[in-house]
């Protein structure tokens, strides 16, 4: 085991670390780009770039692979969406982290989101993306969405259909091209795992519950993915906080877009299954059809 003395003593750089070393400032000095845009605004001495010559390697590692970037998900830097970019702090050259554009665009996309129920995997969703299938609905639906989207219409959207006929696509699409157009804020809520946490917190956290109630009513954008039969036979839930919902977006002209496996009257009749629900399960469909862009969209099963 070495003593201290041993540990602090210094040691000469032998020749072949002399030789590497000039070959490394070599590189640096031949590499025009990263000069111009990371050494020379430094206006550094010497000795500061030659006492920090290995951060300054790094730093030009991954400036290039900055200029080759593969995209956010397969960064080869450090930290992932960054680049080290040397600055000087009183003197000293020291080692700081630099956004890339890739990963800016990123969090501001992410911020117009104040809920978020779908994989990050679905970001690259476009609805050009949705123009692979022959099927008139299809069509009309993703025309449908690009009006709403280009002329900043307040419609609403009513996708019904089996599962994997790619109704949450659609929905997914939009709002990623929504948030990337800056159009306002959104919430895409999975209505299975939104029926949850309200029956959770209407009986424990009144606050709560109308805090969040007031969120849902006051986004820009309001996605209910998933508005199907299994999740919406709780009358309480229906009389307490869907249809007062439905109902302020309606009134203060809200977009809303909703997926279901369920066509408006098998809705209106399952909303409606005790007697004093069909006043309160008409006033929910009517409203959706009265805010229906253009139609009601029907998808079936892809078939690939």
């Amino acid at each position: 085991m070495k003593t201290n003395d041993e540990l602090f003593t210094y040691t000469d750089k032998t020749e072949e670390d002399i030789a590497y070393e000039n070959e490394l400032k070599e590189n640096i000095k031949k590499d025009d780009e990263f000069v111009d845009e990371v050494i020379s605004p430094l206006k550094m001495s010497k000795e500061q770039f030659d006492d920090s010559l290995m951060l300054f390697v790094d730093a030009q590692r991954e400036f290039h692979n900055c200029k080759n970037c593969p995209g956010l998900k397969e960064c080869k830097n450090s930290c992932q969406g960054f680049m080290i970019r040397p600055t000087i702090t009183q003197k000293l050259v020291t080692k700081t982290f630099k956004p890339c554009h890739l990963y800016e665009e990123n969090r501001n996309f992410m911020k117009r989101f104040l809920y978020k129920d779908y994989s990050d995997n679905f970001n690259g969703l476009r609805l050009k993306n949705m123009n692979n299938y022959r099927n008139g609905y299809r069509q009309q639906l993703k025309i449908a969405l690009k009006e709403i989207l280009d002329q900043n219409l307040k419609n609403w959207i009513y996708i019904y259909g089996p599962t994997k006929s790619s109704k949450s696509e659609y929905l997914m699409a939009f709002c990623n091209e929504f948030s990337l157009k800056k159009k306002g804020n959104i919430a895409y809520l999975n209505v299975k795992d939104l029926m949850e946490y309200v029956k959770e917190i209407f009986y424990k956290d009144k606050d709560e519950f109308d805090e969040y109630f007031d969120e849902l009513c006051n986004v820009t954008l309001l996605v209910l993915d998933g508005f199907n039969k299994d999740v919406l036979i709780n009358s309480v839930i229906r009389d307490q906080f869907i249809l007062p919902l439905i109902n302020s977006r309606y009134k203060n002209n809200k977009m809303l877009m909703i997926s279901s496996n369920l066509d408006l009257d098998s809705l209106n009749n399952l909303l409606a299954q005790n007697r004093y629900g069909a006043d309160n399960a008409y006033e929910i469909t009517s409203k959706i059809f009265e805010k229906r862009y253009k139609k009601l969209y029907k998808l079936e099963h892809l078939i690939m």
